[in-house]
């Protein structure tokens, strides 16, 4: 048989060889590779002509274990959808991805053409932005000076810290139902709405300010702030 299932010319064969994710077509029940795109070929660090003709377990990418249940899934239900999987790259690095595929006869014989996501650098980010976000929750629970994110439409209290429960008499579940008006003075609460436009996205002074502590005690505050985005709001 040709290393070509599908003609060479056509709309999929270009499709295939120029997806920018990685696609093979694989033999039904053998798992032979019949043809595999550049992308899946830098999934796994070997090239094209020595993948095709062989088979995942043969070149070490998946173990017989991993295989089946697969293999089963595809004779089973003629494809699958999204399934995790974790493929070993040529130097022995782990891939990770997730795979979706279907069944195609072609010439009396049954192939698989599937599509293989690689969510490895994905998942590297978000254990890096794991930890990023460890750190600073380490860093924002133990500033020893009040500390609170809101939301600059609603003014709701997204998040404090101890220090700011501590200061102003409230728990931290309180606070998480309040907005940043409920701790100022009335008298000062229209100044504030009309000053908010003006907070910027570098750390300002922003003055001294009358706040009220839970049991209406009053504090003058020295702020300091400064806006960012989260989650497409401010």
């Amino acid at each position: 048989m040709d290393q070509m299932v599908f003609a060479p010319g056509t709309l999929f064969s270009r499709i295939f060889h120029a997806s920018p994710v990685a696609m093979t077509i694989n033999a039904i029940p053998g798992g032979r590779y019949a043809d595999v795109n550049e992308s899946y070929c830098q999934l796994v660090g070997y090239t094209r002509a020595e993948i095709i003709g062989r088979t995942a377990v043969e070149l070490g990418l998946i173990s017989p274990a991993e295989r089946a249940p697969v293999i089963n899934s595809l004779l089973q239900d003629r494809g699958l959808s999204n399934r995790p999987v974790t493929l070993r790259h040529r130097s022995g690095e782990l891939r990770h991805g997730i795979v979706s595929a279907q069944t195609e006869e072609f010439d009396g014989e049954m192939y698989s053409v599937a599509m293989i996501q690689d969510l490895t650098e994905y998942q590297h980010a978000q254990r890096a932005l794991s930890v990023s976000e460890a750190r600073f929750r380490l860093f924002f629970e133990s500033v020893p000076l009040p500390v609170w994110v809101f939301d600059m439409e609603t003014l709701r209290i997204l998040d404090a810290n101890p220090a700011a429960a501590a200061t102003y008499g409230y728990t931290l579940d309180e606070l998480l139902t309040m907005t940043i008006m409920d701790v100022r003075a009335p008298s000062d609460q229209e100044e504030f709405r009309a000053f908010l436009p003006s907070l910027r996205e570098s750390i300002t002074n922003i003055g001294v300010w009358r706040h009220k502590k839970k049991d209406g005690t009053p504090m003058d505050m020295s702020i300091t702030g400064y806006t960012f985005t989260l989650n497409w709001r401010r």
